[in-house]
């Protein structure tokens, strides 16, 4: 039985390759570890994590679950944590987590500790280091429940390697009409673009209010960032030096 189970985000077509980093983490908290893909013809999407180190690629595969609705992922999420039984769910910190995990750690009445950027091992338990205070301060938290609910910041965890023996894909059945309706899938506006998504670039290029208009910042910033074949972000509102660019390069993931 698999300790930890962990989230994969997907976009139907492929990987969001930050989610892998939450493998980093299970590894160093040891045991054996579950993925879980959730959606609708994902097929393609397990077969491509068989070599990840995981004890099984838990699938749960249905029309019904085309669309990552946060009350049906959640209740979803803690029927397999709950028959697997997992005592560690992790994820890795994005819009799609931050909508889904705390409704699933609430259905497992699990505490849950978010934006996790290392662990400690303190006098035989772990305790688990965030950032608080908008990032100026780091907390250590140390949790005591028998069950619980981690993400993570990739770009904390380093990716983890692929070259693992296969290991077995395991097809998850849910009851469809148990599942919750609350929330109804209404459209989805794509902004179609040749860069990289920004949570998975590897150069990421960012420029502040000196820009002053959009025209101005595609141009330089997002004409830079095409070039070195990444994504450009803009600068928070503490951005006022005078024609400031920014190149941050890394073999993870920007964050």
């Amino acid at each position: 039985m698999a300790e930890s189970l962990i989230l994969i985000e997907h976009d139907r077509r492929q990987v969001k390759r930050p989610s892998l980093h939450a493998i980093t983490l299970a590894r160093q908290l040891g045991g054996e570890y579950d993925l879980l893909v959730i959606g609708h013809a994902v097929n393609d999407i397990a077969r491509s994590l068989v070599s990840l180190g995981a004890t099984s690629v838990i699938v749960v595969d249905h029309p019904a679950l085309a669309e990552p609705l946060a009350d049906r992922y959640a209740k979803v999420i803690a029927e397999v944590a709950q028959q697997r039984g997992a005592t560690k769910l992790l994820g890795t910190s994005s819009t799609f987590s931050k909508d889904i995990l705390p409704r699933a750690a609430a259905l497992l009445d699990a505490p849950m500790v978010t934006d996790v950027l290392a662990i400690e091992e303190k006098e035989g338990s772990t305790s688990y280091r965030r950032p608080i205070n908008a990032g100026s301060m780091l907390a250590t938290v140390k949790v005591e429940a028998p069950r619980r609910v981690l993400t993570i910041r990739a770009s904390a965890f380093a990716a983890p390697a692929a070259d693992a023996a296969q290991c077995p894909i395991d097809t998850f059945k849910i009851d469809v009409a148990s599942l919750p309706d609350g929330i109804q899938f209404v459209s989805r506006e794509e902004r179609k673009s040749d860069r990289p998504d920004l949570t998975e670039a590897r150069v990421v290029v960012s420029g502040g209010r000196p820009l002053k208009d959009r025209e101005t910042f595609e141009r330089l910033v997002g004409g830079l960032a095409d070039a070195l074949g990444g994504q450009s972000a803009p600068r928070g509102p503490q951005s006022t030096q005078a024609w400031r660019l920014t190149i941050i390069k890394s073999d993870r993931p920007a964050r």
